[in-house]
């Protein structure tokens, strides 16, 4: 629990969703030296739901607040310098997700990653420009507009469904009283 309440906090926001993701994937291999049997189970389960470090997905990073302005242009910096760089972090034929612990997002980043802009219509003129003007410029402040408008809805109903089921077994154990409930 104390790896991973931060990250249950924080799930509603979408642009921080790949840090936090590596982020507790480090934190999870640091866990195994503590219980490896919890740390190898929640790494299997979190194995399956890496969609926020998937290619394109990665693009949210470059608007997420807490990342330095040096990391956000190391993102954009991998954007531009792996042209050529189409793996898929899933399709690798010896996946460990053991092995994103010692990576950085821009590690991640691919020519994939510039189709989150495309596909959201956000012009990337933006980049041109020092790391620290970014967010006065226009078209930053259009992107950020809308990565930031979505909010990660299915987390939120998953938490309140497990709460309830986790209270309503609390009050009974017999069936046909927890029927009733």
């Amino acid at each position: 629990m104390r790896v991973y309440l931060k990250t249950c906090y924080s799930v509603p926001d979408a642009v921080s969703a790949p840090r936090n993701d590596l982020h507790l994937i480090a934190q999870l291999v640091q866990f195994e030296t503590v219980n490896s049997s919890a740390a190898k189970a929640a790494l299997d389960k979190m194995e399956g739901h890496l969609c926020y470090l998937k290619e394109q997905a990665l693009g949210l990073s470059i608007f997420d607040t807490n990342l330095s302005n040096h990391e956000r242009k190391q993102i954009d910096n991998s954007l531009q310098d792996r042209a050529g760089c189409v793996e898929n972090v899933k399709r690798r034929k010896s996946f460990d997700i053991r092995q994103l612990a010692q990576n950085s997002l821009s590690d991640l980043v691919t020519v994939n990653t510039e189709k989150f802009f495309q596909i959201l219509g956000i012009p990337t003129d933006f980049s041109k420009e020092d790391v620290h003007m970014w967010e006065q410029h226009p078209s930053y402040q259009y992107g950020n507009k809308i990565a930031n408008s979505p909010r990660v809805v299915s987390d939120h109903a998953e938490r309140s469904i497990k709460l309830m089921q986790d209270f309503n077994r609390s009050l009974t154990k017999r069936e046909e009283v927890f029927q009733d409930v």
